[in-house]
């Protein structure tokens, strides 16, 4: 008998942290993540070699409150930089504010070493590019 006491408070114990960890949260964020089409970029005229420019990116994200930028995802391959701008909704959201979410000039920050011509090619949801061109010096 004596042992059975510590076992069943053993057994307890773990059923009891089973229970408080196996939980998941009502209110704990459910991403769906999208491409987000863009609109627009503005890209510098003057842009130097091996030096950190900014790219900024305007468009529509999304419909209502819960829609938001996620990220830029950016692959260069020889002269051409391609980028897909990702946006997020939480989709457990219990209520989402009636306002339209847009990038406003989301920046990001680009360095290329070598001079040239390049082309930035932004990949919209319906898989084609806004294209703009540049060079660098």
């Amino acid at each position: 008998m004596k042992t059975l006491k510590p076992i069943s408070t053993i057994i307890c114990s773990i059923l009891l942290i089973m229970y408080f960890f196996s939980c998941k949260k009502e209110n704990e964020p459910n991403y769906e993540y999208f491409l987000i089409k863009v609109d627009s970029v503005n890209v510098p005229e003057s842009i130097t070699a091996n030096t950190p420019f900014e790219i900024d990116f305007f468009g529509t994200i999304g419909t209502n409150g819960c829609f938001q930028f996620s990220q830029f995802e950016t692959n260069i391959f020889e002269k051409e930089i391609q980028i897909k701008v990702w946006g997020k909704y939480d989709k457990n959201a219990k209520s989402c504010p009636t306002v339209m979410v847009y990038l406003e000039g989301q920046t990001l920050r680009q360095s290329i070493i070598e001079n040239g011509n390049y082309t930035l090619k932004v990949i919209q949801p319906d898989n084609t590019y806004l294209e703009e061109h540049f060079v660098i010096r």
